[in-house]
């Protein structure tokens, strides 16, 4: 591939509503021929659940997200919902015009968990990909130039194998199949066969997409406590022996600038491209403001919530990163971290759960 020049973004961390509704942006831009591609990484503050874009907010207990101070938001990715806590997060969008040799799906895919691996062996972490099936949400939808762009199957994918390893979004049923992190696919990161990184695609005519989470900890077993009991049960220990995170593999926690610094050379190693140091445009910063309040309406409209909010308290509630916020925690999550038992190492005690058991890397 030749070289190509594209943004490395650091963000803040902000809310649920605020980092999706960025992501959207940022696919949308690059669809529209306005950005070559990004890539960013983020954090939650405070955590938040996202749902994939075919699930049904029946599989949470919604009073107890409210309680928690836990927002609940939608992906335009599939697959499974996620409680983000303890984790470093990433954002990749490729324009598909601008690195012509990359044609296929399934060769995107394979091209980002590679600059996972990449990026994890460079902080001691000996990961690998994950044979199944790749998740992915090919788009039917208006292009940008206003006319109807219908992706089929024939047209994205290059072999019948690409079409049985890209699955479109759907209904889940059950715990265990409607969890990120109790399910794999192809090419998510694992280590031995632990899920260590859960990531999601979406393809469109214009672009490639990509987001995923690198677990720094095990705070989002806690979404069990989340799922509706008539849904079906699945406990911690189970999620657990089924995901892993940095906190087991390594004596510290890399920060997100580690973490970023070295995912960006994988990219760059694995795409062919060089990610200069940005920041979003004023206006990527204005269409997430708007995106974010339009996306947290909708849901509390789906929610049966009345009512809705302004630009003002939904930029303030996103952008608000003080020091409880910026360590992820909400309404009774802070309290519970403030009294120890809200980390990720005592929650098997208070829930009568062994913490998973120290894999090593």
């Amino acid at each position: 591939m030749t070289t190509s020049r594209f943004r490395y973004i650091q963000s803040v961390a902000a809310g649920g509503f605020k980092n999706m509704a960025v992501d959207e942006i940022l696919l949308d831009e690059c669809r529209r021929g306005a950005i070559d591609g990004v890539l960013r990484v983020y954090q939650w503050a405070p955590p938040a659940v996202s749902l994939g874009h075919g699930q049904s907010t029946d599989l949470l207990d919604l009073r107890a997200c409210e309680k928690l101070g836990i927002d609940v938001v939608r992906r335009i990715t599939g697959g499974g919902a996620i409680l983000h806590w303890e984790e470093i997060t990433y954002c990749l969008v490729l324009g598909r015009e601008t690195l012509p040799v990359l044609k296929w799906p399934r060769q995107f895919a394979r091209l980002m968990g590679v600059a996972l691996c990449e990026a994890l062996s460079s902080l001691g972490v000996d990961a690998s990909l994950s044979p199944g099936e790749t998740r992915a949400t090919l788009e039917d939808t208006r292009s940008s130039r206003g006319t109807r762009s219908s992706l089929s199957l024939g047209e994205a994918l290059r072999t019948p194998e690409d079409a049985r390893s890209c699955h479109g979004t759907g209904s889940f049923h059950g715990a265990q199949s409607s969890l990120c992190f109790s399910s794999g696919a192809e090419n998510e990161v694992v280590v031995g066969e632990r899920k260590l990184a859960g990531c999601a695609h979406k393809f469109t005519r214009e672009a490639f997409f990509s987001h995923g989470s690198i677990m720094t900890g095990y705070a989002h077993l806690r979404i069990v406590d989340l799922v509706r009991p008539e849904v079906g049960s699945i406990t911690m220990s189970a999620l657990g022996e089924r995901s892993v995170c940095l906190s087991d593999l390594l004596q510290t926690v890399p920060s997100i600038e580690t973490v970023g610094h070295e995912l960006r050379k994988g990219i760059e190693n694995s795409f062919g491209v060089l990610l200069e140091e940005g920041r979003l445009s004023d206006r990527e910063e204005e269409l997430a403001g708007e995106r974010a309040l339009t996306k947290r309406n909708d849901m509390e409209a789906s929610r049966g919530i009345g009512g809705t909010r302004s630009n003002g308290s939904e930029s303030g509630r996103d952008t608000d990163t003080d020091t409880d916020r910026s360590n992820g925690r909400g309404k009774g999550i802070g309290r519970d971290r403030d009294r120890g038992r809200g980390s990720s190492r005592d929650m098997g005690r208070d829930s009568g759960i062994v913490t998973p058991p120290r894999v090593s890397g």
